[in-house]
């Protein structure tokens, strides 16, 4: 490889840990790449939901006005229109001429925005992550520069390189309001209320025995200095719950600090967790603070952890173990005083069965677990969240809300909620913003679901497995008189090992009270 493209690479890999700004991607493009391969224009297209859409692109005015006339800019084109998949397939920096696509019967809706600026080829970079289809980085120009095998490893560099930049920007984003937040809660102090000794608590609303059940350990675990696992599927309200076992906490204080594991990339979570030195690589212009820095004091929650790569697993196991973090290119370590919660809608039992999740960090993580109930499971507590929202987004929008209707709260019992509580939360939101009049009277709910789940609502009880299950369980424990192992044990009846009963029983929540003589 060349020296000057030796050159570009490391600048970029600067540009990939420092503070920038689209516009410096943009420039540096246009500045440094498109002139070797003869291009006169470049664009970043993203790739999201089977869908393409254009990110960034050369700072031309003729160009920008011409994306914003055909109204290019913000739209989605379909990915599998003959041209990207087939650039996706080659997996190979590759030449396409437009001229050739202007011919087709069904032309591209994008093409014709180059080819009428005059351009007759596009140079097409594929760039995956563990074979995940992350976008394309694309030259025009009219004769471009075919790339040899050299030219062709170059490109494929910058254009990772690229893509890594555009994902520093877009996490920037979520760690600047994260520091804001940091800043709002040791200014304001605790953003909730103080657990009370009913384990009732504002950040939390329900009312049925399996919220009561959940209160209830957020209310034991809340003062201790124990990890805790929240399990559940997404949208069931973990943050809240973690955010309500840190006000609950002597922490209450210092700041929480959330970390989302699914959204850092690889390249870059170590750094955000546990920070770096001034010089440690290409481009660390700066000492930067981890996340496990920032919590000194406080709580660290650890969302997604089912997502974390196994390598980082071991880091994350030595600093919880050891309670010492080293930040990359460090000379040594330092401590750290930090309450780690960790949530997941994974199955980590069977991830740490399949090798994709180590052990012994689930059994460190997996001190006090709390499972919390999906929406569907706890139908008695939709009116009490419903009146929460209207509460909340009455008041942030100045709509004068004074209640719901008996129709209304039966639709939303009647419906399965396949997207929890954050689901109900988005459409009470959207119904304030439509509602007239001071009663909530109408929600757009799919009818078919409606009729449907009310239809076999009439016909018979619906009860998940797991329901079913606990409440056999439950019955054969009672009939056995509370044995649960030995001879005429109910691990015997079920025909089942006694420790795999137990842990049944834990996972249902099945305790000794329910079975008990009183």
């Amino acid at each position: 490889m060349v020296e000057q493209e030796q050159a570009i690479i490391s600048e970029l890999s600067g540009m990939a840990v420092s503070a920038i700004k689209p516009v410096d991607i943009a420039d540096f493009i246009t500045n440094k790449i498109t002139r070797l391969f003869a291009a006169k224009y470049h664009m970043v297209w993203l790739v999201k939901d089977g869908l393409i859409y254009p990110y960034l692109y050369s700072r031309d005015e003729d160009l920008i006005t011409n994306l914003y006339t055909q109204k290019l800019i913000k739209t989605s084109f379909n990915l599998n229109d003959g041209v990207w998949d087939k650039l996706l397939k080659d997996n190979e920096p590759a030449v396409i001429d437009l001229a050739e696509l202007m011919q087709l019967k069904i032309v591209p809706e994008w093409v014709p925005l180059w080819y009428n600026q005059g351009l007759r080829q596009m140079l097409g970079v594929p760039v995956t992550d563990g074979g995940h289809l992350k976008g394309f980085f694309c030259l025009y120009g009219n004769r471009l520069n075919k790339p040899e095998k050299t030219g062709s490893d170059f490109l494929k560099i910058v254009a990772r390189q690229v893509f890594t930049c555009i994902r520093l920007l877009q996490l920037e984003q979520v760690i600047s309001e994260q520091r804001e937040e940091i800043t709002r809660i040791r200014h304001t102090g605790p953003l909730l209320n103080e657990i009370a000794d009913t384990g009732k608590q504002l950040a939390i609303v329900g009312s049925g025995a399996a919220m009561k059940n959940v209160i209830r350990l957020v209310s034991l675990v809340a003062p201790s200095e124990t990890a805790v696992l929240l399990t559940g599927e997404t949208g069931t309200g973990k943050e809240v719950v973690a955010r309500a076992i840190h006000e609950g906490s002597t922490r209450r204080e210092q700041p929480m600090i959330r970390v989302n594991c699914a959204a850092l990339p690889a390249n870059l979570i170590e750094s955000e967790l546990f920070g770096h030195e001034k010089g440690s690589f290409t481009g660390a212009s700066e000492r930067r603070i981890g996340k496990f820095e920032l919590a000194d004091g406080g709580t660290i929650f650890l969302d997604e952890i089912g997502e974390l790569p196994l390598e980082l697993q071991v880091r994350l196991l030595r600093v919880l173990q050891e309670k010492e973090v080293e930040r990359i290119g460090g000379k040594s370590s330092f401590k750290v005083n930090v309450r780690v919660i960790a949530a997941t809608n994974r199955d980590l039992l069977k991830a740490v069965a399949n090798g994709q999740f180590r052990s012994d960090l689930y059994f460190r993580l997996n001190v006090f677990p709390i499972q919390l109930p999906p929406l569907h499971q706890r139908k008695e507590d939709i009116p009490g969240l419903v009146d929460h929202f209207i509460e909340r987004y009455a008041l942030k929008k100045g709509i004068k809300i004074k209640g719901v209707s008996a129709g209304v709260i039966r639709n939303l019992q009647s419906y399965s909620w396949p997207g929890n509580i954050r689901e109900l939360e988005n459409l009470v939101e959207r119904s304030l913003l439509n509602s007239q009049g001071d009663r909530l009277t109408e929600v757009e709910l799919p009818a078919n679901i409606i009729a449907e789940e009310t239809t076999k609502a009439s016909r018979l009880e619906i009860r998940t497995l797991a329901e079913m299950e606990r409440d056999y369980i439950l019955k054969v424990v009672k009939h056995c008189g509370g044995k649960i192992s030995g001879k005429n044990g109910a691990a015997v009846k079920l025909g089942i090992p006694s420790t795999t009963l137990i842990s049944k029983m834990k996972k249902l929540g099945i305790q000794k009270a329910h079975f008990a003589d009183r």
